[in-house]
């Protein structure tokens, strides 16, 4: 009985965690640094990592900040892959913030 109480406490943790996403599936935020360019900023997502450019979040000389889709699933792969190009400040999920 003692593992049947463990079983169906992990099987509700894991459709609890399944059903609340902190992140939007499939996006992930690149982060440039202040010397790269608009043109080598989109030319690292769209060309090096054959990615698709959802939006410019910021064009600001010192904030260069691109929304980007990924294939669901894989995103903290390609946030690793992003944050191996030198050119990269950072990269991260699409976070969702809610305020109660």
């Amino acid at each position: 009985m003692k593992y049947l109480w463990i079983a169906i406490i992990s099987m509700t943790a894991f459709i609890a965690c399944e059903k609340q996403l902190d992140y939007v599936p499939g996006e992930i935020l690149i982060a440039f640094e202040e010397t790269v360019s608009e043109a080598e900023a989109e030319t690292v997502i769209t060309t090096d990592l054959n990615l698709t450019i959802q939006k410019w979040i910021s064009n600001q000389p010192n904030s260069k900040i691109i929304l980007v889709d990924v294939p669901k699933g894989e995103e903290n792969t390609w946030i690793e892959t992003a944050q191996a190009n030198f050119k990269v400040k950072y990269a991260e999920l699409n976070g969702i913030v809610t305020i109660d």
